[in-house]
């Protein structure tokens, strides 16, 4: 029955508003990728920090990443709401001023992914052999940053099974030195593998979409596990979720004969292609300095699929 004055949202009580408020907030952000990109326009300063004459990339070159907050316009009562979800995602996120419902945050080298497109790919080989160089000279740690370096890098799989030569200079380039996990994407999108990630004036490009990773548990994985002054030893298989203990491995755990066709191709070729990067030896020699001065290295090898949020 109709009334003369009807609800309105105002009259609703306090912590239904605050429901209806939450369910309208962005999904919590997991691992945003960042896209590989090198930025020419750092000053020379900036280069020489980061290796000399070599011009290693810089963290700064990854750009932003930024997330539209419509609720950050709405009222008072929705706009805290917000600026507390804001702060709760690790690393917290800034309010843009140029853009009132939006917030973004630069790259972070220690905990976020950077994904590598088909046309930087190039550039990411050429910046395992510059980082070979310079993480293997006397004045390593004069030039390079230790929170500069990227830890979590993302590889299309196709990319890597069609250039065997390029995986061979990865992997005998010692990634594994500075590099802790490496996601390999499994069917990667097209259009994820074809973003043009800025051009390298735009220093404050922002990120165009919000891919995040999956990790596939039921195909294999590998560890890398290596110190000064026994060298390095790769381990593979089925290790169960990501973060437990490298030292404790469970044998592989192929697809059972019942499941279907496709899940067995992919597990076999993820098996394939981790076969052929463990055939390839790390230079420990070479890096003998730059393990002294870090002790024990860990470096993942994950499969994993994207998906847009």
């Amino acid at each position: 029955m109709a009334t003369s004055e009807s609800l309105t949202f105002s009259r609703l009580p306090a912590e239904i508003r605050l429901m209806i408020w939450e369910a309208a907030l962005p999904d919590p952000i997991g691992k945003p990728l960042f896209f590989w990109r090198r930025a020419p326009w750092r000053p020379a300063a900036a280069r020489n920090s980061m290796g000399g004459d070599y011009d290693l990339i810089h963290p700064d070159d990854m750009g932003h990443f930024k997330i539209e907050i419509p609720l950050l316009q709405v009222n008072k009562e929705a706009e805290r709401v917000a600026k507390e979800w804001i702060q709760r995602q690790l690393p917290p996120l800034t309010r843009l001023r140029t853009n009132q419902t939006a917030a973004s945050r630069r790259f972070n080298a220690g905990r976020d992914v950077v994904f590598c497109t088909d046309n930087q790919f190039p550039d990411f080989v050429a910046e395992v052999e510059n980082l070979y160089r310079v993480m293997g000279s006397p004045d390593a740690r004069k030039y390079i940053k230790k929170e500069n370096l990227i830890r979590t890098v993302a590889l299309p799989q196709q990319i890597l099974e069609d250039h065997p030569d390029k995986l061979q200079q990865i992997f005998r380039g010692g990634i594994q030195a500075w590099c802790h996990d490496l996601y390999i994407i499994v069917d990667a999108p097209a259009d994820l593998r074809q973003i043009e990630p800025g051009s390298g004036e735009q220093w404050d490009w922002q990120v165009p979409q919000r891919w995040e990773l999956e990790v596939l548990e039921d195909l294999p994985r590998a560890w890398w596990i290596g110190n000064r002054s026994r060298g390095g030893k790769w381990l593979t298989g089925c290790f169960g979720r990501p973060g437990s203990c490298p030292r404790h491995p469970r044998r592989r755990r192929r697809p059972h004969r019942s499941s279907s066709s496709s899940s067995v191709d992919a597990y076999e070729r993820a098996e394939n292609l981790l076969d052929r990067i463990v055939r390839n030896a790390f230079p420990q020699d070479h890096f003998k300095g730059w393990l002294r001065s870090v002790g024990l290295v860990i470096f993942d090898i994950y499969f994993a699929r994207v998906v847009k949020k």
